[in-house]
């Protein structure tokens, strides 16, 4: 039995997986892809696409020039109707230029779409992928926040999480397993060691040592007969062991249960307590057991953990949140999250995620940091504000100006709306919209 270490050499900005090292043998290349070549062209092609998409609220921009087009027309013809019979053809033919002039669909049009690229763009420069404008305006109003686990808020390394003593103290029970597997290369006993001298256990010199490949080991340490390994293989040496997971007995008798997980990125509390800070709700989906799943789920302070979800049930558990009522973005990195990704409001798959992981989310984020989450929520929702801005003023700009247009500053002030003002008011607005797009790429995230 062999074990097999990938690692990962990666650029700044392209990513390649390029050497994978057969412990003790030869290094050898397992897999090679070559992102140096076609990682720009994926990241250019990705952004254009997203920024030809249309969010929800672009549509809603666009009923609106359709209506307020022929609205201005009748407004125009009106005024300027209006006018002839007061003041004469030249006044009202006045009148009626101006209306024309400085009514703007123009800043309804550039109202979200500037804000759309200003924000793809930004994103794609931090290493966040927006594959649809759609999918900002949904993580702006996201509610919950779904984790898978494994390599997106831990490391993929092993690691103990928790000794479960059936009677004799931890302290001794790390010396006794961790003298045990202390000549093993199995990442459970790396995992097990590493504990133990992480306690400040001084590790014991077995008497005698075996290694079952695939099972565990057993050793006389201090003179005592210890087994370390799987359910399984305690069961054949005639212990009653029902759950699955890594046990310890000590002569003949069952003295502990390790939990053993992947190792917390140091990243992830913090990812998580931001986002808790930003009112969204923060869960965990895993097939890990329940015990260990709610263990990571404590030092993360997050607000639930569904565990034992087999991979194609994630799916499921976004669809019944999503008939609660949420909106509900999921990250996740492998094979099995795509259903998941594909079924969220917004799916990101994040760092090294597989192929089919990012073909079925919205968004990729290029960095492993589970803070990109933030990042990426953080712009789209400043995004969303922006937009949000800008029909703002579009609307004031057009509720205020034409009715000036129309003759009220000739009522009010004696001074008729020159046409020459009105474009250079037309002009303002759309440019005001712009700038205010464009403030985005200053913003901090």
């Amino acid at each position: 039995t062999t074990h097999i270490w990938t690692s990962f050499c990666k650029g700044s900005s392209p990513r390649l997986f390029f050497s994978t090292e057969l412990f003790k043998l030869c290094p050898f290349i397992l897999e090679l892809k070559l992102w140096v070549f076609w990682a720009p062209i994926f990241i250019i092609r990705v952004t254009e696409l997203a920024q030809s998409s249309k969010p929800g609220v672009q549509r809603l921009a666009d009923r609106i020039v359709v209506f307020l087009i022929p609205s201005v027309l009748m407004v125009a013809i009106i005024c300027s109707l209006s006018w002839f019979l007061v003041d004469g053809p030249l006044f009202a033919f006045t009148t009626m230029l101006s209306i024309l002039v400085i009514a703007c669909p123009c800043a309804f049009g550039l109202a979200t779409p500037t804000a759309i690229t200003v924000s793809i763009g930004k994103g794609a420069e931090n290493g966040i992928l927006i594959k649809n404008a759609e999918a900002i305006e949904e993580a702006a109003r996201g509610t919950l926040v779904l984790f898978d686990k494994t390599g997106t808020i831990t490391k993929g390394e092993l690691d103990v999480v928790k000794v479960e003593g059936f009677g004799l103290p931890e302290m001794d029970l790390l010396r006794l397993a961790a003298s045990a597997e202390r000549f093993s290369e199995h990442p459970v006993a790396k995992a097990i060691v590493r504990r133990a001298k992480e306690a400040g256990i001084e590790l014991l010199e077995p008497e005698r040592f075996t290694a079952i490949p695939g099972k565990g080991v057993s050793a006389k340490i201090g003179g005592k007969e210890v087994i370390l390994g799987n359910s399984e293989f305690l069961r054949e040496n005639g212990l009653k062991v029902e759950e699955e997971g890594v046990f310890l007995a000590v002569d003949g008798k069952l003295a502990a249960r390790f939990l053993v997980s992947d190792t917390i990125k140091e990243s992830s509390n913090e990812a998580i307590r931001m986002l808790k800070e930003m009112g969204l709700k923060v869960g965990i989906v895993t097939g890990d057991k329940k015990g260990i799943a709610e263990e990571i789920g404590k030092k993360l302070n997050v607000d639930f953990v569904v565990s034992e979800v087999l991979p194609t049930k994630k799916a499921k558990v976004v669809r019944d949140f999503q008939n609660m009522g949420e909106v509900v973005i999921f990250v996740g990195d492998g094979i099995n999250d795509a259903p998941a990704l594909a079924q969220a409001n917004v799916g990101i798959a994040i760092g090294n995620a597989e192929d089919i992981a990012i073909e079925s989310g919205n968004v990729a984020l290029l960095r492993e940091d589970p803070v990109e989450v933030v990042r990426f929520i953080r712009l789209c929702r400043k995004t969303v504000a922006k937009v949000r801005q800008n029909l703002f003023w579009a609307v004031f700009y057009n509720a205020v100006l034409i009715p000036f247009a129309g003759g009220l500053s000739f009522l009010l002030f004696n001074i008729p709306f020159r046409p020459e003002w009105s474009a250079g008011a037309m002009a303002l607005s759309s440019f005001s919209v712009v700038t205010n797009s464009l403030s985005l790429r200053r913003a901090k995230i």
